[in-house]
């Protein structure tokens, strides 16, 4: 199906398809995706990816909170 995303949102989904399999910390996400660093990055990316979970629904398990950050996997035994 469909989803509307952000272009941050969007920005940020691929990077984490990109990186699959790998943790990325939220530094690193930030960094990536946004270009920079700042004294919110922790706020502002678990906020995106608390929204772009809510907007992929059932497949938000596909984006995953680790020691150390997240994961993208699409296989839940990795």
């Amino acid at each position: 199906r469909e989803i509307a995303l952000t272009k941050i949102e969007y920005d940020l989904l691929l990077f984490l398809i990109t990186c699959t399999g790998k943790v990325l910390s939220k530094e690193d996400i930030f960094r990536a995706v946004w270009g920079s660093e700042s004294q919110d990055t922790i706020k502002v990316v678990a906020n995106t990816l608390s929204n772009l979970r809510k907007k992929i629904g059932e497949n938000s398990d596909y984006i995953r909170t680790v020691r150390g950050g997240y994961i993208f996997s699409v296989n839940q035994a990795e």
